[in-house]
């Protein structure tokens, strides 16, 4: 594992995380966007089969995984790809990933501060892994779920 692995470990260890894929960095990319999301997202307590949560948990993943994929100097297309994969096992539907990746691609080009809002929420957490940063991430998820059920 390289250092920047083991920095990223370290912040999820607060989280009580192991991720698994230490030895292949597209793979630990992957499964740590995909853990990030899954705590971020845990503090909706609604149906988390609507489309307003599903769509924004699949940008949260998006982000992570672009996140992470720079920090650890890997192709980020293969990383979405892995972690959208996993959040699609287990579906009847595949649609998931489509949505979130046209999602994603229209806020970058209508409302690219929101994808920075969420960027730098990981960062900041990545750095100074924190409740604090955690539930900055959190209140930012809910804002977004929210904001796509008055839609």
């Amino acid at each position: 594992m390289t250092n920047t692995t083991e920095t990223l470990q370290a912040a999820f260890d607060t989280l009580d995380l192991a991720l698994t894929s230490s030895s292949e960095p597209i793979s630990w990319c992957a499964e740590a966007a995909v853990a990030l999301s899954a705590e971020v997202s845990a503090i909706d307590q609604g149906d988390v089969t609507r489309p307003d949560y599903q769509l924004t948990l699949g940008l949260f993943l998006l982000v992570f995984c672009d996140h992470f994929s720079r920090i650890c100097g890997v192709e980020q297309e293969a990383v979405a790809t892995l972690a959208l994969a996993v959040l699609a096992t287990g579906r009847s539907d595949n649609h998931l990933a489509a949505e979130a990746i046209e999602f994603h691609n229209d806020l970058a080009n209508d409302a690219p501060a929101i994808l920075e809002l969420i960027g730098n929420g990981c960062a900041n957490w990545t750095k100074a892994p924190n409740l604090s940063n955690l539930n900055s991430l959190r209140a930012t998820f809910l804002a977004l779920v929210a904001e796509l059920e008055e839609s």
